[in-house]
C-alpha cells in the first residue's frame, strides 16, 4: 500500500500506533471533510484561515479572488501547514484526566503555487461542486465565463508530506476504580443536513433537486 515519506514534520512521536501515512487512510479523511486551515507566516506574523477545498489525486485545492490577501501571501513559495480534522465522538473514562475524543485528522505540509491554466481551473472548480453536489454542476448552474474565471485564483497544495492521526472506540479507565459509579463510555457524533430553504426568487415551480436526498434530511432511516 502507498504511503507517504515520512518527514521530521509529519513524524509522530505521541501515541504512534495512533497514526498513519498511508495514501488510502489519509485520502478518505480529507475526501469526507469540508474545511481545511492554512498555517502560514506572512510579515513575520503567524496566521491561520480556514476555508473549503478539494482533493485530486494528491494534490489539494482551494480558491478565492485573485485579489485576496491570503492568496497573494501563501503563493509565496514558502512552505505552509494543512490541517483537517473530524471529531467523531465524546470520550468519557472513570478519571478526568482520561477524558478524550474520537476522531481523524491529517496534518499536511506543502509549498502552494497558483494554478494558471484554465481547464485544470475548470476542473477544480467542477471536482469542488460534484463533492457535495453531483449534478448540479453540469445540469443546473451557469458555468463560470471566462471573466468569472480570470477574477478567480485557484491555489495548488502537492501532498509533499502528510500524516494522519486517528482514535476511535472506549475509555481508557483506570483499573482500581471501580468504586466510581460515573458511567463511562463513548457518544458518537453525526452530523447532518436539515431541509433546504428556497430563495424566495426560485418560485415553488423549482422543485427542489434530487440530488439533494443524498443528505438525508427527511429521512428518518438517516
Amino acid at each position: 500500500m502507498a504511503t507517504y515519506e515520512v518527514s521530521p514534520l509529519t513524524k509522530i512521536s505521541r501515541d504512534p500506533h495512533r497514526g498513519s501515512y498511508e495514501q488510502e487512510t489519509i485520502h478518505a479523511i480529507l475526501d469526507e471533510a469540508l474545511d481545511v486551515t492554512v498555517s502560514y507566516i506572512a510579515e513575520g506574523v503567524p496566521r491561520a484561515i480556514p476555508t473549503g477545498f478539494v482533493r485530486l489525486d494528491d494534490r489539494i485545492f482551494i480558491h478565492g479572488s485573485v485579489k485576496s490577501h491570503f492568496i497573494r501571501q501563501i503563493c509565496q513559495n514558502e512552505k505552509v501547514c494543512l490541517s483537517i480534522s473530524l471529531l467523531d465522538g465524546l470520550v468519557l473514562a472513570n478519571t478526568a484526566f482520561n477524558h478524550s475524543f474520537n476522531y481523524r485528522s491529517v496534518i499536511a505540509f506543502s509549498t502552494p503555487y497558483e494554478v494558471a491554466d484554465e481547464q485544470l481551473k475548470m476542473e477544480v472548480l467542477k471536482a469542488f461542486t460534484d463533492k457535495l453536489l453531483p449534478g448540479r454542476w453540469e445540469d443546473d448552474i451557469k458555468l463560470p465565463t471566462p471573466e468569472e474565471l480570470k477574477i478567480t485564483a485557484i491555489v495548488c497544495f502537492p501532498l509533499e508530506e502528510a500524516s494522519a492521526k486517528m482514535r476511535q472506540g472506549q475509555p481508557n479507565n483506570v483499573k482500581g476504580e471501580a468504586h466510581r459509579k460515573a458511567w463511562t463510555g463513548y457518544v458518537p457524533l453525526k452530523r447532518s443536513w436539515e431541509a433546504p430553504v428556497s430563495h424566495p426568487e426560485t418560485g415553488d415551480a423549482t422543485p427542489v433537486p434530487q440530488y439533494l436526498d443524498r443528505f438525508c434530511f427527511h429521512k428518518q432511516s438517516c
